[in-house]
């Protein structure tokens, strides 16, 4: 790779999120939830063998591929990529059928997964699922208390792990009123500060993504120049990135301030695998006022029902009057707004847009034999989608209360 010039002299160790982990244990499932665990492995190009576990289970291969895990049935989702040892866990999971998917080009790369229980009894290949969510998608039933590991092997046409390059933008806010420049991998790198942003390539490979919990994965692109921008500059923060190699143990090889609208370089060569980490300084005006949204509460028969957004309820589900909800900027508690709810309408805030927000319930107003799906419950404010539902399911189908 071609290092970019230096624009702070200091070289700022920051150890990236997934450097330095060690392999993660496997999750216990808490009651009436359920643990997944994703193992990322890697095949020889173009494999076609029987004895993929002893061939590929030790090959991590590499780190930038998204993962993306979306409940059919509950309003659940998660977008991340693999560890240090190439490994995603995901534990108190509704229990629910799931597709699951990557970021990878599927006309480049194969993939075959094979789901166990957490001890590696009752194993089974899963079959793809293209009829309604495309190659490369797998459907997997959770059940109470069930501990599932997924091995998933891809199998790429060609090398292009070593004659490709992959970036990962990291997108994070720091504190408000942030000052301690140098030290943002502390003190901003586990916050995530929006969503729904794009982030574009312009070089060999036009492309752009949008970020997932925070991240932008661009994998098995044409190498060469490219330069970096996002479309947050309405939002009028600036900010700095810092970009290292997986295998560089944290040490930046570009520290840039970028202000708004600001882009950076960087060169790609064949094999590389970038990630930038893109910090954002906010003001305290980014999480006080917004889109105005409607805030609902209700009891449903069936775990798996979706209450609705704004009102609109499934036939399973009624109503829950007089519950008080707190809810705050996931980043910044100290803007904290509260309401009762008593009825539509009577539960209206103005939220940020785009910004993580963290709604907590009063457990004194939890109805007898109903458990909230979560509490805290942490979600994304979209402009397009304004309001959302607090969601009460049965603790026991036999003791469902008033």
């Amino acid at each position: 790779m071609k290092r970019m010039p230096w624009r702070i002299a200091i070289v700022v160790a920051l150890m990236l999120s997934f450097l330095g982990v060690a392999t993660p244990k496997m999750a216990e499932a808490q009651s009436g939830t359920a643990t997944l665990t994703i193992h990322s492995r890697f095949c020889p190009p173009g494999y076609d063998g029987t004895d993929i576990f002893e061939t590929c289970h030790d090959n991590i291969g590499m780190r930038s591929v998204e993962f993306s895990v979306t409940g059919l049935d509950v309003r659940f989702g998660f977008n991340d990529i693999p560890d240090e040892a190439g490994n995603i866990t995901l534990s108190d999971l509704p229990p629910t059928e799931y597709v699951m998917s990557t970021s990878l080009d599927q006309s480049l790369a194969i993939s075959r997964v094979y789901c166990s229980l957490g001890d590696g009894s009752s194993g089974e290949w899963l079959e793809q699922d293209p009829t309604e969510y495309g190659w490369g998608n797998y459907r997997i039933q959770l059940g109470r208390g069930e501990e599932r590991v997924c091995d998933w092997y891809q199998i790429p046409s060609d090398d292009y792990i070593n004659t490709r390059a992959s970036l990962t933008i990291h997108d994070r806010f720091c504190p408000v009123d942030f000052t301690d420049f140098g030290s943002e991998w502390q003190a901003c790198l586990p916050t995530l500060g929006a969503s729904s942003f794009l982030y574009y390539l312009s070089g060999p490979t036009e492309t752009h993504e949008s970020l997932t919990r925070g991240n932008a994965t661009f994998t098995w692109i044409e190498p060469g120049s490219y330069v970096v921008s996002n479309d947050m500059w309405y939002q009028q923060l600036s900010g700095s990135v810092y970009c290292s190699t997986f295998d560089s143990l944290g040490m930046p090889f570009l520290t840039q301030p970028v202000e708004v609208r600001d882009t950076i370089s960087l060169i790609l060569d064949p094999g590389d695998e970038v990630i930038c980490d893109w910090y954002h300084y906010p003001t305290a005006d980014i999480y006080q006022g917004g889109i105005e949204s409607p805030i609902a509460v209700f009891a449903c028969e069936t775990p798996t029902v979706l209450g609705g957004f704004s009102g609109n309820t499934h036939e399973e589900c009624h109503a829950v009057y007089g519950v008080d909800l707190t809810i705050y900027p996931t980043n910044e508690p100290q803007f904290t707004q509260t309401c009762v709810y008593d009825g539509p309408g009577s539960c209206v805030l103005a939220l940020p847009n785009m910004i993580p927000l963290t709604v907590e319930i009063d457990s004194a107003d939890i109805p007898a034999g109903y458990a909230p799906q979560c509490n805290p419950c942490t979600w994304w404010q979209y402009g397009e989608w304004t309001g959302f539902s607090v969601q009460f399911n049965p603790t026991d189908a036999s003791s469902k209360g008033d």
